[in-house]
């Protein structure tokens, strides 16, 4: 006889063996799938998320060295699958906001992670998740967060994600195909940082498979998300002047002349950039600093791995379906 999530063995009754056993995802969120896509944020849409550790093979055949004994291999074994299979439960306790993200105050927000996610599986080294869409990546960065904290940081241990959208009628197990294929290419695909190094792994692919994102660059994505939602979708000041979602139109003109023009640096886009982000500027006063200051951003900041202009489209896409009206899907 076994207690899942447990450690009150006493309180069995049984005369049988006792024990316990981890379960990642000792809830269910109770609805369909239908009415799951109409609970979150922006476009009615379910996600996937699917993760795992890089290189764990390589880990466990060289990561001892000398020092390597079956006790120690044991032992890592089971704190990895603690992780995954106990800790990640943290996160039913957790409520959500599009702008702030994730909040582990379960009542601080309307939207509770419990009721937006179903961990399909978690345990061993890797993650299987599905929800609304909207929340995912938030989970993803936290997942990633706390086994950074779990492993003291060690550089060896990496996570590499993927997340694709589907609606309700499209096969789960064809969602989660194309989620592993996504985890896929962020293993395998390099990635282009602007001091001209190329990296793979340690990173997420979201709603552009062609272009992997490090976790660092992936949570500056989110701030920036975060701040065009509140302009978008709450507005600022005393009467919430809110910003026109054209806005979002002129991210996706700027990098599409981007990639048109991409082999020259200093091609139209940067002044078409220039001059589009200025006049916006000045039609709503309330937003001009904040707007001038993404240009400035956009053209010689150094905060994102790649360049930014490189990971507009994830932005400029991932603004406009958090921000997408029910009638507009």
């Amino acid at each position: 006889m076994f207690l899942i999530n447990s450690l009150n063995i006493n309180k069995l009754q049984s005369k049988a063996n006792k024990g316990f056993k981890f379960l990642g995802g000792d809830w269910r969120f109770g609805d369909t799938y239908e009415e799951l896509t109409q609970m979150g944020e922006g476009i009615e849409r379910l996600g996937v998320l699917r993760l795992d550790v890089d290189n764990l093979g390589k880990i466990f055949k060289d990561g001892f060295e000398a020092n390597a004994t079956f006790g120690r291999i044991v032992q890592l074994s089971s704190m990895l699958d603690f992780f995954f299979s106990h800790y990640i439960n943290k996160l039913k306790e957790f409520s959500w906001d599009p702008k702030s993200g994730l909040n582990e105050n379960y009542k601080e927000f309307k939207y509770k992670i419990r009721d937006l996610i179903e961990i399909v599986y978690s345990g061993g080294d890797d993650v299987f998740i599905v929800g609304h869409w909207s929340v995912l990546p938030d989970i993803a960065l936290w997942i990633n967060d706390e086994f950074r904290k779990f492993t003291a940081f060690n550089e060896n241990f990496t996570i590499s994600a993927g997340i694709t959208l589907f609606d309700d009628k499209y096969p789960i197990y064809k969602a989660a195909i194309e989620s592993g294929e996504f985890e896929s290419k962020t293993k395998s695909r390099k990635r282009e940082n602007r001091d001209k190094s190329k990296h793979n792994k340690n990173g997420i692919c979201f709603l552009d498979e062609n272009t992997p994102v490090s976790w660092n660059d992936f949570r500056r994505l989110r701030s920036f998300v975060g701040d065009f939602y509140e302009w978008v979708s709450i507005g600022l000041g005393h009467e919430h002047k809110k910003l026109s979602k054209s806005f979002i139109n002129r991210l996706y003109s700027i990098y599409y002349e981007y990639k048109q023009g991409k082999f020259n640096n200093w091609s139209k886009w940067r002044w078409r950039a220039s001059y589009s982000l200025t006049r916006l500027a000045k039609q709503y006063d309330i937003f001009s600093s904040k707007i001038l200051d993404f240009a400035s951003e956009l053209f010689i900041s150094d905060k994102t791995e790649q360049e930014l202009i490189q990971l507009l489209y994830i932005l400029a896409n991932w603004t406009d379906l958090l921000t997408r009206k029910k009638n507009q899907q």
